[in-house]
């Protein structure tokens, strides 16, 4: 029962509160938290796999924050992402900017600028 208790958070240790808590309905019974996961993943924003990549969907997983990237049928964990950020000319040339985001265990944020032919469309 501590177990249950556990990863459900809530504060009763009663087995009619633990099965509430996630949903479930009377009549209540321990063989419903078997191979019960609460694990979600939130959708976090749309960035780009490299500037010439394809765009994708990052989620954030709820048990540990952690970042992944969604393929529409698995998660993929990632450490750095791309964010169409504008573009300049130079020379005759269009370029792209895109602002890299490194992407760690439980955080995101800006590690600098890169620059690329590949439009961000």
């Amino acid at each position: 029962m501590s177990m249950i208790h556990d990863t459900v958070g809530n504060g009763s240790y009663s087995l009619r509160s633990l099965s509430a808590a996630v949903g479930f309905s009377t009549p209540d019974a321990m063989s419903e938290f078997y191979c019960y996961n609460p694990v979600t993943y939130n959708y976090y924003g749309t960035y780009f796999t490299d500037p010439c990549g394809p765009q994708r969907d990052v989620y954030r997983r709820s048990s540990d924050n952690y970042f992944f990237w969604y393929d529409g049928s698995t998660y993929y964990p990632i450490d750095y992402a791309y964010y169409y950020t504008y573009e300049y000319y130079d020379y005759y040339e269009m370029w792209y900017v895109y602002t890299i985001w490194f992407i760690g265990a439980t955080s995101i944020y800006p590690a600098g600028t890169t620059q690329s032919w590949c439009a961000p469309y």
